[in-house]
């Protein structure tokens, strides 16, 4: 009986070890999903705001294009108006 109970002890002890064992390998492998989804959820994010950089540029280039033009035109019937008063002046 006394060596049935030693084995037993041993039993649980063994079963405890185990337990402990499993539990450490479960919170290993949480830990290592999480930092995995973190990476993932990082370089999303980054790709995300590049993207969003890449169009917000985009649309200065469209804005500033547009000013340059709006610019350009002005100009171009200010130079007008002065050739029409240089015409009608040489006329007279």
């Amino acid at each position: 009986m006394t060596e049935q109970s030693e084995s037993i002890k041993k039993a649980v002890v063994t079963l405890r070890e185990l337990s402990e064992d499993e539990k450490i390998r479960l919170q290993c492998e949480a830990r290592e999903r999480y930092q995995m989804d973190w990476q993932s959820s990082m370089r999303t994010s980054r790709e995300k705001g590049r993207e969003e950089g890449r169009e917000e540029g985009r649309e200065s280039g469209r804005q500033e294009d547009m000013k340059r033009a709006i610019e350009d035109e002005e100009y171009m019937e200010r130079l007008m108006k002065e050739l029409k008063l240089t015409d009608k002046i040489s006329r007279s």
